[in-house]
């Protein structure tokens, strides 16, 4: 290829590239703190556990993915809380949809939700179902 003909080709390419970046927006996250959910289950280890307190992290305003972290408070095992990670997504259809690891073995699924409450899966981490559970947001 004729080096000057590359040469052009880059400033070009150079040259348009700010107009490129300009389309794609970053914004700054924002953490929403101490939100809270009343758990109800009688899965088998967890039954004890009667709230989800978490933080969540995200820029709502050019996406609609959240990341969760915090832990699953259950004041009546001796275990006490356990810590908790995951993600979180509101949908196309304005569902909202939650996913997060429990501690090293369990993992709670929330699934298009309409609101911030509703039904969700306790498995463990090869996916066998444990059980359901009844998030409440508070």
């Amino acid at each position: 290829m004729n080096p000057s003909l590359t040469r052009g080709c880059l400033t070009a390419a150079l040259a348009a590239l700010p107009l490129v970046a300009n389309a794609y927006r970053v914004g700054t996250p924002d953490t929403y703190t101490d939100l809270l959910w009343a758990v109800s289950t009688n899965v088998g280890g967890l039954s004890g556990c009667t709230e989800l307190q978490v933080d969540a992290t995200g820029d709502l305003l050019t996406s609609s993915k959240l990341t969760i972290y915090g832990a699953l408070n259950c004041p009546f095992q001796q275990s006490g809380s356990y810590g908790v990670v995951g993600s979180a997504y509101f949908g196309a259809d304005g569902s909202y949809n939650m996913t997060l690891l429990i501690g090293s073995s369990t993992s709670l699924e929330c699934i298009r939700w309409p609101g911030l409450s509703g039904s969700c899966t306790f498995s463990d981490t090869s996916g066998r179902t444990l059980g359901g559970a009844f998030l409440a947001f508070r």
